[in-house]
């Protein structure tokens, strides 16, 4: 029983980051140090959030399927 929770837990908690509780919440415990650079940059200073570059599709960007290419700056940036 203890190994179903376990196994559903990590299945899905991504899904409950980036559904419930957003990027922000979640990336501030699990990679504070991204979370900090962005609160820094001009990007968040202009509201320009993860998923405007990253896309909302978690899996891919974590199996890196979803890169921010020269192209998807490119949309915003000359």
């Amino acid at each position: 029983m203890k190994i179903l929770i376990l196994l559903g837990a990590v299945f899905f908690w991504p899904l409950l980051c980036a559904a419930e509780q957003g990027c922000l919440e979640c990336h501030l415990q699990a990679t504070p140090g991204a979370v900090q650079h962005w609160q820094a940059s001009d990007h968040a200073g202009a509201e320009v959030g993860c998923e405007d570059c990253h896309g909302n599709d978690h899996q891919a960007i974590e199996e890196g399927r979803a890169p921010v290419t020269a192209q998807t700056c490119g949309n915003c940036h000359e």
